[in-house]
């Protein structure tokens, strides 16, 4: 079905104007470098989160089945608040990052290193958001990833 006077599917259209009246704020910020086999995960709760890959690649994997793949520069958000996992590989461990359970304010975000020692193969910015929806929107509604497009020269950090 497309919405009347254009070219985009009306459930897009509403998705976007879903988005658009989205407010996110939070002050949860780390970094993770992700080693040969490294992996972690963030369990279900009311939050939403933010993973930028800001060098290498990574799946993410949500505890509904999905499965995506990430480069450098780009990023996903995840408002439904469902279980996810970031890994460097299919087969890397993915233990909780407990500093993503709660809320915390940060000036300047910690960096934690996951998996084997040695070169890095993915790093990430990973944030911990709270997200206001409009009234009558459910997250148990929302896709379980939304994936952003990569980010122009100026970066994520100018973006964000």
């Amino acid at each position: 079905m497309l919405r009347q006077g254009g070219g985009v599917p009306s459930d897009i259209a509403q998705l976007s104007d879903l988005l658009g009246a989205v407010e996110l704020s939070g002050q949860t910020w780390c970094y993770c470098d992700l080693g040969g086999n490294g992996g972690f995960s963030v369990p279900p709760g009311d939050a939403t989160f933010l993973h930028a890959v800001l060098h290498g690649s990574v799946r993410i994997a949500s505890a509904a089945g999905g499965t995506i793949e990430l480069g450098a520069g780009e990023a996903v958000v995840v408002l439904s608040g469902e279980a996810h996992a970031l890994r460097v590989s299919a087969d890397s461990p993915a233990a909780t990052l407990d500093f993503l359970r709660e809320e915390q304010g940060v000036d300047v975000p910690p960096d934690f290193p996951i998996g084997n020692a040695g070169p890095v193969a993915a790093r990430v910015l990973s944030g911990r958001m709270t997200a206001t929806l409009p009234a009558g929107a459910s997250r148990t509604a929302l896709p379980s990833f939304i994936r952003l497009g990569t980010c122009g020269e100026a970066g994520w950090g100018a973006l964000l």
